[in-house]
């Protein structure tokens, strides 16, 4: 007899208590007893169908928790101003870097995403050429609604449009301003900001401009056809840390699997870059591409192969006691020996390439072809007729003697 039959199977809490303790002790640990959508073996509360986490581990389940993990910053604060509500360490840092942390932000009732105080934060190592934005201030310490003005930027007013007309602020307003940084490597801009008699200045530094990519090796290629287009390795550019001017020369070439250009235009690290020409007509001749990358200046390299138009030996057997003035055909022959397509030409009769049709007019054979030619017989008894097919400067002859 079952453990449970020993017990009254009713909703007794003998029962509840042995079929919870076999649910969680007999093997089963995916039960779900509340019925939740979460195992219980990864529930924190299996009894309560409206909690299953408890990031805090203070005994009160996340839904019911304000403040999950327990660093006292309520999670609709948290969230509301971009923090993380499961992260407790957030509480010391300092996301508007006034000097004051998230958690006393909180507990004063301002804004942790706006700095307290009448100061800028300055900035280092920004890009040159580009629209720099301070960070937010809220007013203080004016004894009344004073004056304001901008020099060398444009300021915004609690989150209004950028503008460089005169206005006025008041305590409590907020206020942020912007400029372009220099053009040039670390090089200092600053915007300065006048508050009746206070002045504030926002100040941006640019990196130290770097435009001279790491060293691009594209792999010289040998043995290559004639007069064919040829693509080089792609590779990564590196190495510098604004866009830089590029352009080519004896080729084109193409950024990030785009179109190939002859036009000049920028390039940034992480794209790729490769490179094409056509290559020489002629044998054994190379072709250089070049590419400049702001003061690199890589090259791609082809050289042709070295021409062969002279094939191996071949040659037609003869054929005897032939009819008279009848079209005879020779055996097949297979080309072999030459590596570019090579001039053919016929004497005394007509050839076929790879089973086409017969014709006298000069033409061209690549290696693997295979010939045929044919004449017509002698209208004479113990008479020989004979074609000659020239391949580059090799002649083989066909004979047929009438019988």
């Amino acid at each position: 007899m079952g453990a449970l039959e020993h017990v009254e199977q009713t909703s007794s809490a003998k029962y509840n208590a042995l079929l919870s303790y076999l649910n969680d002790n007999g093997g089963n640990n995916n039960t779900d007893r509340d019925g939740d959508g979460v195992p219980n073996d990864q529930d924190t509360f299996p009894d309560d169908p409206n909690e299953w986490l408890d990031s805090d581990r203070d005994s009160i389940g996340n839904n019911a928790d304000s403040d999950d993990d327990n660093d006292g910053m309520p999670d609709s604060w948290e969230i509301l101003y971009g923090l993380n509500p499961l992260d407790a360490s957030d509480s010391s840092a300092d996301k508007d870097g006034d000097g004051i942390s998230n958690l006393a932000e909180y507990q004063q009732g301002s804004d942790p995403t706006v700095a307290d105080g009448n100061a800028f934060i300055d900035q280092t190592g920004v890009n040159p050429t580009t629209l720099i934005t301070s960070n937010t201030i809220r007013v203080s310490g004016l004894s009344a609604s004073t004056s304001l003005s901008v020099t060398n930027g444009e300021y915004r007013l609690n989150g209004g449009t950028y503008t460089k007309a005169k206005g006025t602020v008041k305590n409590g307003d907020t206020l942020q301003v912007r400029h372009t940084s220099s053009s040039k490597s670390a090089t200092l801009v600053t915007t300065t900001l006048k508050l009746g008699t206070k002045t504030l200045t926002f100040k941006t530094t640019t990196l130290v401009i770097d435009s001279t990519p790491d060293t691009l090796n594209f792999t010289a290629l040998t043995d290559v056809a004639l007069a064919t287009a040829v693509e080089s390795a792609t590779l990564t550019l590196t190495g510098i840390n604004v866009p830089v001017a590029i352009s080519v020369t004896g080729g084109e070439y193409r950024i990030n699997g785009g179109a190939y250009t002859k036009a000049k235009g920028t390039v940034k690290a992480g794209d790729t870059l490769q490179m094409r020409h056509t290559t020489s007509t002629k044998s054994k001749a190379t072709v250089k591409t070049t590419l400049t990358v702001g003061t690199a200046k890589p090259v791609f390299s082809t050289t042709t192969i070295v021409i062969d138009t002279t094939p191996d030996a071949f040659s037609f057997t003869a054929k005897t006691a032939v009819a008279l003035n009848t079209v005879v055909e020779s055996d097949s022959v297979t080309i072999a020996g030459i590596n570019v397509p090579t001039a053919v030409s016929i004497s005394g009769g007509e050839y076929s390439i790879n089973g086409g049709a017969y014709t006298k007019a000069k033409g061209k054979v690549t290696a693997g072809s295979s010939l045929k030619v044919r004449h017509t017989s002698s209208t004479k008894p113990k008479k020989r007729v004979t074609t000659t097919l020239t391949i580059g400067g090799t002649k083989a002859q066909f004979n047929s003697t009438t019988q």
